[in-house]
């Protein structure tokens, strides 16, 4: 019996590097895809951040502000505040307290804070002194309705941002004063 030569049959060298040519194009579609996603996931990450730690915030500020013994009006006293980047308040435990957003377009209240800033400032007691709550706060304000000489519900509107300014949010909330003034 005769056995039958094939042909060796290969790849030519032009069909090799059109082959390797084809997949170095689609890996590199995969990874800009790749590197578009993560990126997105980063910065997606970095606002979920920001915005829950601005919720948590305004979750604080509402509850003392509901629960205040009393609550400065705009312009009165020391605490005034033109633009509305500030309330001040007796919270129910006796403790004066502000809670101030210092902006680059504002009128600077304390030139030591940083701007963009969102502070606690503890006006009296063992604790006094200023603590940052919420860094990359672009806008803020807190404008009151008042009753006569009685503050009656606050409502405040705070605008995050990324670190790189690409992204913002903005959350609004009220808070009623519930106690007499």
């Amino acid at each position: 019996m005769k056995k039958m030569n094939r042909p060796v049959r290969g790849f030519t060298m032009i069909e090799l590097l059109m082959s390797m040519v084809i997949l170095a194009m689609l890996m590199a579609a995969v990874g800009l895809a790749f590197h578009a996603s993560t990126s997105s996931f980063m910065i997606n990450q970095d606002m979920y951040e920001r915005i829950n730690n601005a919720r948590q915030v305004l979750l604080r500020i509402t509850t003392d502000l509901r629960t205040a013994q009393g609550v400065a009006l705009l312009g009165a006293g020391v605490s005034q505040d033109i633009d509305e980047h500030r309330v001040s308040l007796i919270r129910a435990n006796g403790m004066d307290v502000t809670y101030l957003h210092n902006s680059n377009g504002a009128a600077s209240y304390n030139a030591a804070l940083d701007n963009n800033t969102l502070y606690l400032i503890v006006n009296s007691g063992a604790q006094a002194g200023s603590y940052v709550l919420c860094p990359n706060v672009s806008a803020m304000s807190f404008v009151r309705a008042v009753n006569g000489s009685n503050v009656r519900n606050v409502q405040i509107s705070m605008t995050v941002t990324n670190d790189d300014g690409t992204g913002s949010q903005t959350l609004n909330t009220a808070a009623v004063v519930r106690t007499a003034q």
